[in-house]
């Protein structure tokens, strides 16, 4: 549970900062002070008599079971519950710049757990460019929605869940649960998320696969844990997957996520893809000097094992510094690749500069036998062209013996 009193009234001068000829002084701060005296008003109410947190949790009743467990299959699949006072509605029409007609109802957290948006579009009307039939069908859908424009109003109090998952059909964008404050009629599951701050770890959901991550990033260790949710309404089961550094981000995708990546053309699974930032020490599984890099991880989502593991330079520039793959049954290492950029040797390897970037690729057999083969990059030398390093890369013979004469790099 939280109180950000202080992010409030932060939140509350740039919404006066956003009304109409907010430069003016006085209309600057006749905004911010009517704000204020707004969110004053809401603490002074939350604060006192049966109002307070704890009354709120202790008068609140459980309801009736199929209540209950359906707003704790919306939480499942959530990542942010409040009770949030609404502070100020405006009613914005983007129709003739190709958006919507719409009104931007401005939310403050009073009690919350996860992320909170800064405020919930109501549309008024659909807009922009899609076809006559699409227009049609999102007008139709948005009359039977539970929040319709006028619904939302400065002063009120309100319960809402946000998800990915929400219901186009019943609520807007993300609003994905809805309960009036002044109707005592949000579930008790509602109130206990936000009492045990259940939504206070990162979380990112995916609808097609109905998976949801959780983590909660440290500099050293990130541990993601994988809800099927599904399977998790018949059985509790979890899986976690824990990766060095500092994980900044997650994505649910059926192909490979890199060009160095190989998978069979009629592969039908689902790949985790993580991002962390991590620093190698001197002895690393890479044989990369000791830094900080960005390394990328790949992981079969069905078994939670390792496709592949990259490591990218943390430059402007994508530049592949190694790659390993794995094979995701057995574990075993199928093909490894290491890059270089080199001074020398460059003229040697077939190129026109001394300077070059060098590929060599190792592959496991599974009798334990090896075969290496070496490339260079057609285009780049230094490591600062602004060219991606997956592709254009030319095969060379052993660094041991000439190449030819007329291998040169192709401008």
């Amino acid at each position: 549970m939280n109180l950000p009193y202080l992010a409030s009234l932060t939140r509350l001068s740039q919404l006066a900062k956003r009304t109409p000829n907010y430069r003016s002084t006085d209309t600057y701060f006749g905004s911010l002070l009517c704000l204020t005296l707004c969110l004053t008003l809401c603490l002074l109410q939350l604060g006192c008599g049966t109002t307070s947190w704890d009354d709120i949790v202790s008068a609140t009743e459980l309801k009736a079971i199929a209540v209950e467990s359906s707003a704790n299959r919306v939480l499942s699949r959530a990542d942010g519950v409040c009770l949030a006072r609404v502070i100020q509605v405006v009613e914005k029409n983007e129709m003739p710049s190709d958006g919507d007609h719409f009104e931007e109802v401005s939310i403050t957290p009073i009690y919350y757990s996860g992320k909170i948006p800064d405020w919930i579009r109501v549309v008024i009307q659909h807009g922009g460019n899609m076809p006559y039939e699409s227009i049609v069908e999102l007008e139709k859908e948005k009359v039977n929605q539970l929040i319709q424009p006028q619904t939302l109003i400065a002063g009120e109090l309100h319960w809402f869940v946000f998800s990915d998952a929400y219901d186009s059909s019943r609520y807007p964008y993300r609003v994905a649960g809805w309960w009036r404050y002044s109707e005592n009629d949000v579930p008790k599951t509602i109130i206990e998320a936000i009492d045990n701050d259940r939504l206070r770890l990162n979380r990112k959901y995916d609808e097609g696969l109905d998976l949801m991550a959780v983590w909660n990033p440290t500099i050293d260790q990130s541990t993601v844990t994988l809800h099927h949710l599904m399977r998790a309404e018949k059985e509790d089961k979890a899986t976690k997957i824990i990766v060095p550094g500092h994980l900044d981000d997650v994505a649910f995708v059926n192909h490979s996520f890199s060009d160095e990546m190989q998978l069979p053309d009629d592969y039908t699974g689902h790949i985790l893809h993580l991002v962390t930032h991590c620093h190698l020490g001197t002895e690393n599984p890479f044989g990369l000097p000791p830094g900080r890099y960005r390394i990328n991880h790949a992981y079969e989502i069905e078994s939670a094992q390792k496709h592949a593991t990259w490591v990218a330079a943390n430059q402007e520039n994508f530049l592949m510094l190694a790659f390993q793959q794995y094979n995701p049954i057995t574990g075993l290492p199928l093909l490894s690749m290491k890059f270089d950029l080199l001074e020398h040797g460059g003229l040697e390897a077939g190129s026109d500069t001394e300077h070059w970037y060098r590929k060599i690729v190792t592959n496991y057999q599974p009798n334990g036998n090896q075969s290496k083969s070496q490339f260079r990059h057609q285009y780049i030398k230094t490591g600062q062209e602004p060219i991606d390093s997956s592709n254009h890369w030319l095969p060379i013979q052993s660094l041991d013996a000439t190449p030819p004469a007329n291998q040169k790099t192709t401008k």
